[in-house]
C-alpha cells in the first residue's frame, strides 16, 4: 500500500466493527469511517474540487476533520491543515500562499474572498462507492505550515510517500498493533498529532481524540474509560499532568503499553518521574522537524544512561554531524545535523530558494547543532539560528540554560543574543528567567553570576539578567526566542 488512506479500506473490509475513532461519546468503526470518507469525497467532488487543488482544513480534534483529511488524500487534493484558532492574518497568508480553493471549518466570510464552509459539510452528501485512489506515492499529500518561531511560516511539502514512510518508521520503533487504543490530546494541525493519527490508521488501532492537554482530568478520564494502551503528548503536557495530577499517572502503569513524547525540551526530573511512575511502559521520545518527522527516538528505560540525548536515528533514517565545510565531525564533536530518509519533505511550497538552501545533496539541513557518540546517540545542542556569536566565538544558549534551570529559584529560562551594552564584543548573552513558585524573591544578578561562574567560560556569562512572567512558546512547546526579545527586552 503506497498511501496511508488505503489501509482504512483494508480495515473496513477485514475488521469493519473495530473502533477507529473515539470522540466524546462518539464511537466510529472502521466501516463507518470509510463510509464518512466516501460521503466527504462526494461533497468535495460536487463542490468542484479536483486533483492538485488545495483545501484548508481547520484541524479540530473531531471526526469530521479526519473524514475531510483522508477524502482529500484519496482524491489527490492537497490538504493544508491549520490550527482552528489561528489568526485571520495568518490564515489569510496561508490561503493566499497556497491559492486555496476552499476553507473548511471557518464561518462564511471569515476570510474575505474565500469560500468558507463548516466541517460538517462533509456529512451532507451521499456516496456508497469505494474510494478510488487518484494519486501515486510521489503526489503531494499535505502542506504543513511551520509554527513560525521566526518570520513568516514556511509551507512544508510532504508527499504520500514521505508520510507513509514516516508512519512505517514510527510503528517499527514503538511497535504499534491493531490492539492499541491511544489517547491523543494533540493538535491535528501539527506533524506530531497527524503522525499519531496516521500511525494508528495504518495498524488498525484506535485513536481517542481530545482537544488539548490543559484539562488533565479529561485525559485521566479517557485513559480509564477507554482502557487506553497508549498516550501521546508534548513535554509541556506531561508537565501539566505531573503538576496537577501528582502521581496519578502511575495508576495506569499496568495498562499503558507505550507513550510517545514530542521533541521539545523536557526537564530531566520529568523524564525520571515518568520512568518511576511507569516502570513497565515503553516510554519513547522523538526528535524531528516538520520537514523530517521523528528522525530519532530514545526509549527511556532501555537507554536510561543517555537521557540527555535524543536517542539514535529512527529505522530507515540516517543522521550525520558535519562541520561548516560539510566534512564528518569526530565523535562527540559539535556540528550541523543533516538527515536523510524517505520521510523527509519534498521542499517548501512555492519557494525554490529556501528549498535549495534546505538540502545538501540528499540530506536535509535540519538547522540544528549537535553531536553524536560512538554508539550513535545524538545530542542536541541548539538551533543553528539560536547560536550567539560572542567576539567570534560560538555560544550555545542551551548550555547556559541547563545550568540556570538547576537553580532552585528558577522555574525556566531562555538565553538570547543582544548587542553588547559594554561595546566589547558586538553580541553578548542575556538571560530571561521565570521565577520558581517556591522562591520568595528572585536572586540578584550577582547571585546568578556567582552560580554560573566556573561552570561556563567567562565569555559565555550573561551580561544581563531579566525576570519575566512567562516564556512565550508555540502550541507544540517550542520557545519563541524572537518574541522574548520583542516583548521583554528593554522593558525592565
Amino acid at each position: 500500500m503506497h498511501i496511508v488512506a488505503e489501509h482504512i479500506i483494508h480495515h473496513a473490509r477485514e475488521v469493519p466493527d473495530k473502533i477507529a475513532l473515539i470522540s466524546g461519546e462518539k464511537r466510529i468503526t472502521y466501516a463507518r469511517l470509510l463510509n464518512c470518507i466516501q460521503v466527504a469525497i462526494g461533497f468535495l467532488q460536487k463542490s468542484g474540487l479536483k486533483r492538485y487543488d488545495r483545501i484548508i482544513l481547520a484541524a479540530n480534534s473531531e471526526p469530521e476533520f479526519v473524514y475531510g483529511y483522508f477524502a482529500a488524500h484519496f482524491m489527490g487534493v492537497i490538504c493544508v491543515p491549520v490550527d482552528p484558532r489561528t489568526s485571520k492574518e495568518r490564515l489569510g497568508y496561508i490561503a493566499e500562499a497556497t491559492d486555496a480553493t476552499c476553507l473548511f471549518g471557518f464561518e462564511s466570510g471569515y476570510i474575505s474572498g474565500y469560500d468558507c464552509k463548516p466541517l460538517i459539510s462533509f456529512l451532507n452528501s451521499e456516496s456508497d462507492a469505494i474510494p478510488q485512489i487518484q494519486v501515486d506515492s510521489r503526489t503531494i499529500a499535505d502542506v504543513l505550515f511551520t509554527s513560525g518561531t521566526t518570520g513568516n511560516p514556511k509551507g512544508v511539502v510532504l508527499s504520500h510517500h514521505a508520510i507513509s514512510a514516516a508512519a512505517g518508521n514510527i510503528n517499527q520503533f514503538i511497535q504499534n498493533t491493531v490492539d492499541d487504543i491511544e489517547v491523543m490530546p494533540l493538535p491535528l494541525s501539527h506533524s506530531f498529532g497527524l503522525g499519531r493519527l496516521r500511525c494508528n490508521m495504518v495498524t488498525g488501532g484506535t485513536i481517542v481524540l481530545i482537544d488539548g492537554f490543559t484539562r488533565p482530568g479529561s485525559i485521566f478520564k479517557a485513559l480509564e474509560a477507554c482502557r487506553a494502551t497508549g498516550l501521546a503528548m508534548v513535554p509541556a503536557g506531561f508537565a501539566v499532568l505531573l503538576r496537577t495530577g501528582g502521581d496519578r499517572l502511575g495508576d495506569f502503569g499496568e495498562q499503558l503499553r507505550y507513550i510517545e513524547i514530542g521533541s521539545s525540551v523536557m526537564p530531566l526530573e520529568h523524564k525520571q518521574k515518568i520512568m518511576q511512575l511507569l516502570p513497565k511502559t515503553h516510554i519513547c521520545m522523538h526528535y524531528g522537524l516538520t520537514e523530517a518527522s521523528r528522525s530519532a527516538f530514545i526509549d527511556f528505560h532501555r537507554e536510561c544512561s543517555h537521557l540527555n540525548s535524543v536517542g539514535k536515528a529512527s529505522p530507515g533514517v540516517e543522521i550525520r554531524i558535519v562541520d561548516d565545510k560539510g566534512d564528518e565531525c569526530d565523535f562527540n564533536q559539535q556540528g550541523r545535523i543533516l538527515i536523510s530518509g524517505a520521510h523527509i519533505m519534498s521542499g517548501y511550497w512555492n519557494d525554490s530558494v529556501r528549498t535549495l538552501k534546505a538540502f545538501e545533496g540528499e540530506y536535509l539541513v535540519s538547522g540544528d547543532v549537535g553531536s553524536k557518540d560512538e554508539e550513535g546517540h545524538v545530542y542536541l545542542a541548539s538551533r543553528e539560528s539560536d547560536i550567539i556569536n560572542v567576539g567570534g566565538r560560538k555560544v550555545t544558549p542551551t548550555e547556559i540554560e541547563v545550568i540556570l534551570n538547576s537553580h532552585e529559584a528558577v522555574e525556566e529560562c531562555v538565553c538570547v543574543g543582544i548587542n553588547d551594552p559594554r561595546g566589547i564584543s558586538g553580541s553578548a548573552v542575556k538571560a530571561f528567567l521565570v521565577r520558581s513558585k517556591g522562591a520568595d524573591e528572585p536572586p540578584k544578578p550577582a547571585v546568578l553570576a556567582s552560580y554560573l561562574r566556573g561552570k561556563v567560560e567567562t565569555y559565555k556569562m550573561p551580561v544581563a539578567y531579566q525576570w519575566i512572567d512567562r516564556i512565550p512558546r508555540t502550541e507544540s512547546g517550542k520557545i519563541k526566542r524572537r518574541d522574548v526579545l520583542t516583548h521583554y527586552h528593554n522593558m525592565q
